[in-house]
């Protein structure tokens, strides 16, 4: 059984910043957790913690957010109603497992 952490075949998991036990960075939220960047922006403005990038010393330092505070926003009213209402014109998110793109269809329209 693979590892939620795990990228593939031929490629090793990523490496997380030092000291970062307990603590989710953005892209575990989005892809592990099923967050937005919207609902990052608006339930989590600011990152519990901040640490240097592990993948460059010139890339900005990453943020890094507590897995109880994390925990504790989801349970919310406020946020369950911002998962089932996403905004206008768009569709809640769907189980990234069940997501499927939808081939275009082959018919041809005939002019007459």
């Amino acid at each position: 059984m693979e590892s939620a952490l795990s990228r593939g075949k031929h490629h090793p998991p990523r490496p997380k910043p030092a000291n970062s036990e307990g603590m989710l960075i953005a892209n575990d939220l989005k892809k592990e957790r099923g967050w937005t960047d919207t609902q990052i922006k608006t339930f989590l403005p600011e990152p519990d913690q901040t640490a240097r990038n592990p993948f460059s010393r010139k890339a900005a330092p990453m943020k890094l957010y507590a897995l109880e505070r994390v925990e504790a926003i989801e349970v919310t009213a406020e946020y369950q109603r911002a998962r089932r209402h996403p905004g206008p014109g768009r569709s809640p998110p769907a189980p990234v497992r069940w997501r499927k793109r939808r081939k275009p269809s082959r018919q041809r329209k005939h002019w007459s």
